[in-house]
């Protein structure tokens, strides 16, 4: 609640009401404890409302800032890191590699280059890591998800 609190007045009591603010954004992250190290905090709620903390880029909680950043799941097949199924609907029988993406090692002691699985299926340059800001499929899921919030 404490949290909570400190979060509107100190960075959104300008841009709406408290009541839209309660209503829209809840905590997702459980309590934690002081001088436990860093902690991520999550909130969900209303697209428009979050956006005014996207916006300021930073937030404010007693006298410390903290960097305000959106986070869009994107849901890949734990598996194959295909996008277009989870893994209970996978056909691969065990995990690809997650550097190059053969299957049969795993990334610590892969020796290949960083080789798109999915941008290979699809025919494109696949010199880069999955799941990378550098991936065109990657970059397209994302977006998606993106738009539909």
């Amino acid at each position: 609640d404490e949290f909570m609190s400190e979060l509107y007045e100190m960075n959104l009591k300008d841009r709406l009401s408290e009541e839209v603010f309660k209503k829209n954004v809840r905590l997702v992250t459980g309590p934690w404890k002081a001088g436990g190290g860093p902690v991520n905090v999550v909130l969900e709620g209303n697209a428009d409302t979050l956006q005014h903390l996207v916006d300021i880029g930073r937030c404010y909680i007693k006298w410390f800032s903290f960097p305000v950043r959106q986070h869009t799941a994107v849901y890949s097949c734990f598996r194959c890191l295909s996008f277009d199924h989870m893994v209970r609907d996978c056909r691969m029988a065990s995990e690809v590699c997650r550097l190059c993406g053969i299957a049969g090692h795993i990334a610590s002691r892969c020796q290949n280059d960083a080789r798109c699985r999915n941008c290979a299926f699809k025919g494109l340059p696949a010199g880069h890591l999955m799941m990378s800001t550098a991936c065109p499929v990657y970059s397209a899921i994302v977006a998606r998800a993106n738009a539909r919030h």
